[in-house]
């Protein structure tokens, strides 16, 4: 199927079952330069980032795109959502049993492939997440 088109798929399936969510996509990363393993972990990330949009945004519009970056030689997959947006530091600040786990394992699975996350949040602006590999 490819990698395009799954996450393609996955963002077809999340609208189905949430219908008030709309999901803008820009999939169009050359799949050859992605290794197979750092391919599942993209389609993971993607995964666990709409969950966590489904739980707490209360966005009704999503942007995801994977794309290449820095004259090409880094891979980005970039989510946005126009939800309410948290408090980045408050929910780092919480301890491990009062908070989820999802953007916990992003940013473990994105370290352990040499990746770098970003992630910006404003209460009432949503939420941008920026998660870079090199190729």
């Amino acid at each position: 199927m490819g990698l395009n088109a799954a996450l393609r798929s996955l963002c077809r399936e999340f609208m189905e079952v949430y219908t008030t969510i709309s999901i803008e996509t820009h999939f169009e990363v050359p799949e050859k330069l992605i290794q197979d393993p750092l391919k599942i972990l993209i389609y993971r990330i993607l995964q666990e980032a709409l969950n966590n949009i489904a739980k707490h945004s209360q966005a009704d519009t999503v942007k995801a795109s994977l794309q290449l970056v820095d004259n090409d030689n880094q891979v980005a997959l970039v989510i946005e959502d126009n939800g309410r947006g948290f408090d980045l530091k408050g929910v780092q600040a919480m301890d491990f049993q009062n908070r989820g786990i999802g953007l916990k394992s992003i940013k473990e699975r994105t370290v352990v492939f040499g990746g770098v996350l970003s992630i910006q949040s404003k209460l009432g602006q949503g939420t941008a997440i920026r998660v870079s590999w090199p190729c």
